[in-house]
C-alpha cells in the first residue's frame, strides 16, 4: 500500500514548505468542529498536539478518534491512562474521545473495507468541518490504513483535510529535542496533488504539546523512541494539504 503511493509520487523538496500562517493556508474560515484521527495513543500529540491545543483555545469543538488500543507488550491499560492524561493537557473533553478499539498493529490485517466503513460511520456521526488524518503514505501500516480510510471519507464528502507525517525516511530532521527550531518536511517523496504547509505554534500551544507528550511515559522509556518523539516537539507542526483545491485528486 505504501509502495503504490510512492510509485505515484512527485518529488517534494524543503523549498516547497509554506511558512505562512496555518489558518491562512488552509483553515480559513476557522473550522468549528475538528476531528483528529490517531492510529495509536500518542499520535494525536505527536502529529497535531499544537493544533489541538490552539483550536480548543480558540473555541473549536475538537474530537479525537483513536484507531487502536496501544496494547503492545501488555501496556494497554497503562497507555489508556497516559492517553487520557494527554488529552486532558490538550483540552479535549470526554465527549470528544472516540475509540475504534482495534488491536495495535492489526489494521492491515482487517477484512477489506472493514476499517473504511467503521471510520466512515464514526466521522459521519461526528460531522466535522475539518479532518486531521495520519498521512496515507506513512511507512507504518496502521498509519497508512487509517490514513487511507480517512482520506477516502473526506474525498467522498468534500470535507477539508490535513495529513500529518510521523514515520518517514529521514524524518524528523534534525533529530533531538529542539523546540526552538523548525520541523522540516520529510525528504521522501510526497504523493502528487499534495503540498506541505506549516503551522507555527504559540508558546502556549507548544507547552501544551510538550506536557501532553510527557504523559506518554511508556513511549519515552527507550532512547530510540524517546529521540523520535521529542524530535517532533518543534516551533511548528507539518501538514500535507491538497495542492489543487482542498480535496482534489486521489487520496
Amino acid at each position: 500500500m505504501v509502495s503504490s503511493e510512492r510509485q505515484a509520487a512527485c518529488v517534494c523538496s524543503a523549498c516547497s514548505l509554506r511558512t505562512s500562517a496555518f489558518s491562512a493556508a488552509h483553515l480559513e474560515p476557522s473550522p468549528r468542529a475538528i476531528v483528529v484521527v490517531a492510529p495509536h495513543p500518542d499520535d494525536e500529540t505527536l502529529g497535531a498536539g499544537g493544533l489541538i491545543a490552539g483550536a480548543v483555545a480558540a473555541g473549536a469543538a475538537v474530537a479525537v478518534v483513536l484507531g487502536t488500543d496501544g496494547n503492545r507488550r501488555g501496556l494497554g491499560r497503562v497507555r489508556a491512562r497516559e492517553y487520557a492524561a494527554a488529552l486532558d493537557c490538550l483540552g479535549v473533553p470526554e465527549a470528544g474521545r472516540i475509540r475504534l478499539n482495534y488491536a495495535d498493529g492489526s489494521l492491515a490485517r482487517q477484512p477489506p473495507g472493514c476499517v473504511d466503513l467503521h471510520l466512515a460511520e464514526t466521522l459521519s456521526a461526528l460531522r466535522p468541518d475539518h479532518v486531521v488524518l495520519p498521512a496515507p503514505w506513512d511507512c507504518h501500516p496502521d498509519h497508512a490504513v487509517l490514513g487511507h480510510a480517512a482520506a477516502h471519507w473526506v474525498q467522498q464528502t468534500g470535507v477539508p483535510c490535513s495529513a500529518y507525517p510521523i514515520h518517514a525516511s529521514g524524518f524528523p530532521r534534525p533529530r533531538g529535542f529542539r523546540p526552538s527550531e523548525p520541523l522540516l518536511p520529510p525528504s521522501a517523496l510526497l504523493p502528487c496533488g499534495w503540498k506541505w504547509t506549516s503551522l507555527p505554534l504559540s508558546p502556549t500551544a507548544l507547552r501544551c504539546k510538550l506536557d501532553a507528550l510527557r504523559c506518554h511515559r511508556t513511549q519515552l522509556w527507550t532512547p530510540t523512541l524517546r529521540g523520535l518523539l521529542l524530535s517532533l516537539v518543534r516551533q511548528n507542526e507539518l501538514f500535507a494539504v491538497r495542492s489543487e483545491g482542498i480535496n482534489g485528486g486521489s487520496p
